[in-house]
């Protein structure tokens, strides 16, 4: 079992690990941490630090880490930190499940200067993402925090453009985005470039039409403000069609 919790640091600090536990009889044995040397999160705003754990097709282990309440703050590379590629910060890492290195054909492995398993880049959010089970391709979901919050496909050496989007209330979707969501998610009666409109996003799964018929296989988001879970079509020709047929079927709130 895997696992990402925040480890002792001096008072109010701490950093992420990401940790494996071998079960015994439902006891978790033989702790290794596999990644030890994630940013210390920020002691007076400690958000966006936390993120989400899951095992691709490929065998490797990706991981998510979103931007530490950092927007501001400039990298190595004089770039933002979610677009400063010698940081882990605002990024997807995909590493090997039993040391926590690089996978190989990882996209920036080959850069000297670049933390080698950065996997995509650019996101203000540590957020959950899965795999089409019949393209394999990687999704995942993002926003300003505030507007413009989308389903996107994950690509290798992806950049999300977090923090260089337009400016605030961020209102232009569009704008410094070198990849685009496929459908946004809004509140109701609010468009996506809309102040607030976002519905934080805290789950996705797809879902098998032999399982439920009647949803067919359809892509799951549950939204903890819209307060619906809005399955979409991730096996259409066109990903901008995904939406066309959505229907909101059950209602969750945190």
């Amino acid at each position: 079992m895997y696992t990402k919790l925040t480890a002792d640091g001096p008072p109010k600090q701490g950093h992420p690990v990401v940790v494996r536990y071998t079960d015994a009889n439902n006891v978790g044995t033989d702790r290794k941490v596999i990644i030890d040397d994630l940013p210390v999160v920020n002691d007076v705003k400690p958000f966006n630090a936390n993120g989400s754990l899951g095992f691709g097709p490929d065998g490797y282990l990706y991981l998510t880490l979103g931007d530490y309440d950092k927007p501001a703050d400039k990298g190595r590379s004089g770039s933002g930190l979610a677009q400063d590629l010698t940081s882990p910060i605002g990024k997807i890492l995909r590493v090997n499940k039993k040391d926590g290195s690089a996978a190989p054909d990882n996209p920036f492995v080959s850069d000297a200067s670049a933390d080698g398993r950065v996997f995509a880049y650019g996101f203000l959010s540590a957020f959950n993402f899965t795999w089409n089970p019949q393209t394999k391709a990687l999704y995942g979901t993002d926003s300003t925090g505030v507007t413009c919050e989308g389903v996107a496909i994950i690509q290798a050496g992806g950049n999300y453009g977090w923090p260089i989007v337009d400016g605030f209330p961020f209102s232009d979707c569009t704008v410094k985005r070198p990849n685009l969501p496929f459908t946004y998610l809004t509140r109701n009666n609010l468009k996506p470039g809309d102040f607030d409109s976002t519905v934080g996003a805290r789950g996705m799964t797809f879902i098998s039409g032999n399982t439920y018929p009647v949803l067919g296989d359809s892509l799951a988001v549950c939204e903890y403000e819209g307060g619906y879970s809005s399955p979409m079509d991730p096996f259409a020709a066109d990903p901008l069609e995904a939406m066309s047929s959505s229907l909101g079927f059950f209602s969750w709130r945190g």
